[in-house]
């Protein structure tokens, strides 16, 4: 099954890619643009797996041709692309735990939470302890970034 998903998701990105006969040098020619979690929503991979739950959207920096792949796709075989620090920051958030400073200044960028809010979260990264205040705070955050990034697309700028 495995051998099959990665046939599927390497012929359909050499299709759309510049250089149509060598995957690992088409496979550098993209990039993630962004990222919407969903629910099962019947979005598929472009290696068949049905229902993916965090969509990735990949740009062909060469010719533009997009693509939509799951997250399982993008880390097996787009190792290229910096990604860890997004999906590590969605557990963090899952967990109540704060996430590292450059998924904070992603959602910063993306208009999800504001001047303060990032300064606080970068503060407090790696802390252990929490007076009231800012246990408070946090959670506030914390919640208010997880229901954002139900709803909105995540831009890698």
């Amino acid at each position: 099954m495995m051998n099959q998903l990665k046939e599927s998701f390497k012929n359909a990105l050499l299709s759309c890619s510049q250089d149509k006969d060598n995957f690992d040098k088409a496979s550098v020619e993209w990039e993630l643009k962004k990222v919407k979690k969903t629910g099962y929503k019947g979005i598929d991979c472009i290696c068949n797996k049905r229902n993916i739950q965090k969509l990735c959207f990949i740009k062909n920096k060469i010719n533009a041709n997009e693509l939509i792949c799951g997250s399982d796709c993008l880390c097996r075989f787009l190792k290229h692309i910096d990604k860890n620090f997004y999906f590590s920051g969605l557990q963090s958030i899952d967990n109540q735990n704060i996430p590292d400073p450059r998924f904070v200044h992603l959602i910063y960028n993306n208009k999800i939470i504001d001047d303060w809010d990032a300064s606080f979260l970068i503060s407090k990264y790696r802390k252990k302890k929490y007076s009231f205040e800012d246990e408070f705070n946090k959670s506030r955050i914390l919640c208010q970034v997880k229901l954002a990034l139900e709803e909105k697309e995540i831009e890698f700028k």
